[in-house]
């Protein structure tokens, strides 16, 4: 540390000199070299003038190490921190994370309507609590996990029915992890860790699944082999055209998905080259970053940056087994290996629509318009969240955007999650077409659990998405 501030006072002085020998020209007039020409009360005053410059210049060189200290503390906790994400379908991390866990993927049977709908990664050696041996009384249950791929080629078939192992990996000097769907390759910024296949549950099926990265080169479960004991299913997802765009999406074309890292590491070499830009490096890194999407929208507010702008992508409304989740669907797709028509055992991804005919204002004229999305990122941030029922941030939170919670209708087949689409909600260019797919209804409370006051049974919920400042 010490050594890289006497670099930056030695530049400092460096500086200085370039700038017409500044101390030179005052040291020469103070050790006679014009005292001929001059007075001893000129000399005096070219005294106090040279001490008084002096004086400011290592004030000045002082407030700029602590400055730079401060940016380097800065930088060394921001590459302190670290970020923790499952890699589906793999016993270990890639090169470069650490494994904190190696296990078993679990979940609900596919045939139960009441569910958990997200897959979960297992111990090999589970810990016990308080129990009673034997399936008693109400409960959930939870199951391994099989891959169905019965209807592909190659490496897919062979894994037909076979156990789903999982790896927790962590990564060190990152400040953002994030899944995206229809993504092979990152941007500029962003560090690959693994790529796959977009899967969830049989459309068909009683039980809510969600949209889940399986590895692209996928293992299985030692002595899990080739037996059918079914339980958390896992399907490919197809590409549904209607509210999801063709072209560039295709219809029954099976979707593939990426997870990345926002990297947040400074290289010395970088700094040193990009004369001009440390400043702003080190205000990039002095914290860290958080990504969130905005529903209802093209674009990021203005203290965001735009990483994504696309469609709303889910399970189609009437599907019992549908992924619960909507996502936020790039408007140019790549591709794996596919096959394009809808054949066989899926899970489907469809558009999204707005479905707000009985409301009031602007929301009655999004009604069956297709609904955007944007994925933005915001830096010197710790959290995001959503917080339903207010429109404000507390104090100490940064308001990232506000609108109002929905989800899908209660009385349908699939399940949905409460979403906060934006208060100012736009739609996508010739969407106005009545496709549905996942769609969107505001929220109403209902009273008896809910209290009441001071929630008033019937009225629409707002929501608000806010940031915390590291």
């Amino acid at each position: 540390m010490k050594f890289i501030l006497l670099l930056i006072t030695f530049a400092g002085a460096k500086a200085e000199e370039d700038n017409g020998n500044c101390k030179e020209i005052l040291q020469g007039y103070l050790t006679g070299q014009l005292s001929s020409a001059l007075g001893a009360y000129q000399v005096e005053a070219l005294r106090r003038e040279f001490k008084s410059f002096t004086e400011g210049m290592e004030k000045s060189m002082k407030e700029l190490e602590q400055n730079v200290e401060k940016k380097l503390n800065n930088i060394k906790n921001t590459a302190n921190s670290s970020v923790v994400y499952t890699r589906w379908g793999r016993k270990n991390c890639p090169t470069g994370a650490e494994l904190v866990l190696s296990g078993y993927v679990g979940g609900s049977r596919h045939t139960h309507s009441g569910a958990a709908v997200e897959p979960l990664c297992l111990p090999r050696k589970p810990e016990w609590g308080n129990y009673k041996d034997g399936t008693d009384g109400s409960k959930a249950y939870i199951y391994g996990a099989e891959y169905e791929t019965g209807d592909l080629s190659g490496k897919w078939l062979k894994l037909h029915d076979h156990d789903v192992p999982c790896a927790v990996c962590l990564v060190r000097n990152r400040s953002v992890v994030k899944m995206f769907p229809a993504t092979k390759v990152c941007k500029d910024g962003w560090k690959f860790e693994y790529h796959g296949y977009l899967m969830a549950g049989y459309h068909g099926h009683a039980a809510g699944t969600t949209y889940t990265c399986i590895d692209n080169d996928p293992e299985s479960l030692h002595g899990g082999g080739n037996i059918n004991s079914n339980g958390y299913l896992l399907y490919m997802v197809e590409a549904r055209c209607g509210s999801l765009k063709c072209p560039p999406y295709v219809e029954g074309r099976e979707i593939i998905m990426k997870l990345i890292l926002f990297l947040m590491i400074v290289a010395a070499a970088q700094a040193g080259t990009n004369t001009g830009q440390c400043k702003e490096m080190l205000q990039d890194t002095s914290n860290s970053s958080a990504v969130y999407t905005r529903w209802g929208s093209k674009n990021c507010p203005g203290s965001a940056d735009l990483v994504l702008s696309g469609y709303v992508g889910g399970s189609l409304f009437s599907h019992t087994g549908a992924a619960v989740e909507p996502l936020c669907l790039p408007r140019n797709p790549e591709w794996g290996d596919y096959r394009d028509e809808t054949d066989g055992a899926k899970a489907y991804i469809y558009g999204a629509e707005y479905q707000t005919g009985d409301s009031a204002g602007k929301l009655i004229n999004l009604h069956d318009h297709d609904v955007p999305c944007a994925v933005c990122l915001v830096r010197n941030r710790s959290v995001v969240k959503m917080f339903p029922a207010r429109k404000t941030c507390d104090k100490g939170w940064k308001h990232e955007y506000h609108g109002y919670l929905m989800a899908g209708y209660y009385n349908h087949s699939a399940g949905t999650s409460y979403t906060c689409v934006d208060g100012d909600p736009e739609t996508l260019q010739g969407g106005h077409i009545n496709n549905n797919g996942y769609l969107f209804y505001l929220v109403e409370a209902i009273c008896g659990s809910l209290k009441c006051p001071p929630y008033v049974n019937g009225r629409e919920l707002v929501c608000v998405v806010c940031s915390l400042e590291k």
